[in-house]
């Protein structure tokens, strides 16, 4: 039932935001800065590393509960996605014990994190140094990810003619 609340938020968010930019690199970013706007980092869910109330690992708890931990945001952004029909993946690694997700967007693979971003600034501005980076940048800040898994995975559902098939998809 929260899933599919979930879903549905995910749904009216997408389609709100999605006649306001032109390009989907400015969708994301919306979608990224208005996951950080409406949740905040659930810090006693990460203390107590407790699933005893499951909505902070979810994205219902993120775009509803305003309370999430990684997974919640990851599950969001992934959800508010598959919403605007631009592909992503949730990605998680257990050597970070993180989640993040993995993006086709402008013919390659990028990686957001918008729990990273998430700054908690009091005026309001929002951080994007986790955004749409390209694995070798994303390294840089998630040092330890082992991307094996991460790499046969996008290269088996985005492979190297994804970007042309989506852009005649897109075209109808």
């Amino acid at each position: 039932e929260k899933y599919e609340l979930a879903w549905q938020e995910a749904q009216r968010v997408a389609a709100g935001l999605q006649g306001m930019y032109s390009s989907e690199t400015e969708l994301l970013r919306a979608f990224h800065d208005y996951i950080i706007r409406c949740c905040e980092y659930d810090y006693n869910t990460f203390l107590n590393l407790s699933i005893s109330q499951p909505e902070p690992f979810t994205a219902y708890g993120a775009l509803l509960g305003g309370k999430a931990v990684c997974d919640g945001y990851s599950s969001a952004f992934a959800m508010l996605c598959r919403a605007a029909d631009i592909p992503c993946i949730y990605v998680s690694s257990s050597e970070l014990n993180h989640s993040w997700n993995a993006v086709f967007t402008g013919g390659q693979v990028l990686f957001v994190d918008v729990t990273y971003d998430d700054n908690d600034d009091p005026a309001g501005i929002v951080n994007a140094d986790h955004f749409l980076k390209t694995k070798e940048e994303f390294l840089a800040t998630h040092a330890g990810w082992d991307t094996s898994l991460c790499d046969r995975l996008t290269a088996a559902i985005w492979p190297e003619n994804y970007g042309a098939a989506r852009i005649l998809y897109q075209l109808g």
